[in-house]
């Protein structure tokens, strides 16, 4: 269980945020876990239990920030500690919206249907005690049995390491003074957390990967499909690499159906037309 918490050991909240606005903030945290979410009131109260079961004896704050419509999952939040803020939508939004009213020296983003590894948050704490660590991010292992998730698994971790970008399911954390000097999330509709890293990587900020894994959810992949979704994200980042606005980059990552045709509740790409329409974007990157 955490150390310290707020509410707990008789101290007042380290801070309540009813719509938008902070009406306390008496404690600092050693580390702030940072949670994007839009319609999650089904998963969040067991992620903030899965948080509040790790074993770490520092100050640990758990913020939500919801960019739904009507912030139904912040109400849905039963643990009274947890730091609750409204945000556009938008995960970069968020997270910086999170960062902004959290008060650890060191910031963890976390998705929803993302878990930490047993000892993470001490991992975490490990980890960042070197001073020139500026940023980290753990392994990742899928919550499914299959041989295509453990090669998806491998892979993952093989790509990370060489070119020192980690992606948001792997738990980003990184340090606070760090994070608002490398100027935030970018506004941008999808790879912020690459965008993120890849400015940290420019200013030769050393990143730390944790053998230990988080464990995220496979619910994507099989409503896409395994082959068609690992592929799409390949090429959305290689474009990107390139120059390809995200805006345009978006379409193809939030409504693949759009691509091909729909069989059986899983998407058939047409792998030609799908190549040319995205390296199309290419092209018309401005000049």
């Amino acid at each position: 269980m955490f150390g310290k918490t707020a509410g707990l050991s008789g101290r007042k909240n380290w801070h309540q945020v009813e719509e938008g606005h902070i009406v306390a903030n008496p404690v600092k945290a050693d580390i702030s876990v940072i949670i994007p979410v839009i319609k999650e009131q089904a998963a969040v109260n067991q992620a903030v239990e899965q948080l509040q079961a790790q074993e770490f004896q520092g100050i640990v704050e758990i913020v939500v920030v919801d960019g739904g419509r009507d912030h139904a999952t912040i109400r849905a939040i039963e643990d009274g500690t947890v730091v609750k803020k409204a945000s556009l939508p938008g995960r970069g939004i968020q997270m910086n919206q999170g960062a902004l009213v959290a008060t650890g020296e060191i910031l963890l983003f976390l998705h929803c249907d993302t878990v930490l590894p047993e000892n993470g948050l001490k991992t975490v704490a490990t980890v960042m005690a070197d001073r020139s660590v500026k940023a980290g991010a753990f392994d990742l292992t899928i919550a499914r049995k299959g041989v295509v998730w453990r090669l998806i698994e491998k892979t993952a971790s093989l790509r990370s390491r060489i070119t020192r970008i980690p992606y948001g399911d792997q738990a980003i954390f990184v340090r606070r003074s760090f994070f608002f000097e490398t100027g935030l999330y970018r506004n941008i509709p999808i790879m912020e957390d690459v965008d993120l890293m890849l400015r940290m990587k420019k200013r030769r900020a050393r990143v730390q990967f944790c053998r230990e894994r988080v464990s995220t959810s496979a619910r994507r992949w099989e409503k896409e499909g395994v082959v068609f979704c690992t592929l799409r994200n390949w090429l959305l980042v290689t474009l990107f690499f390139f120059g390809v606005d995200p805006a345009r980059l978006e379409r193809f990552y939030r409504k693949p159906h759009a691509l091909g045709h729909r069989t059986n509740k899983r998407y058939h790409c047409n792998w030609s037309f799908y190549l040319l329409s995205a390296l199309r974007q290419w092209v018309h990157i401005e000049k």
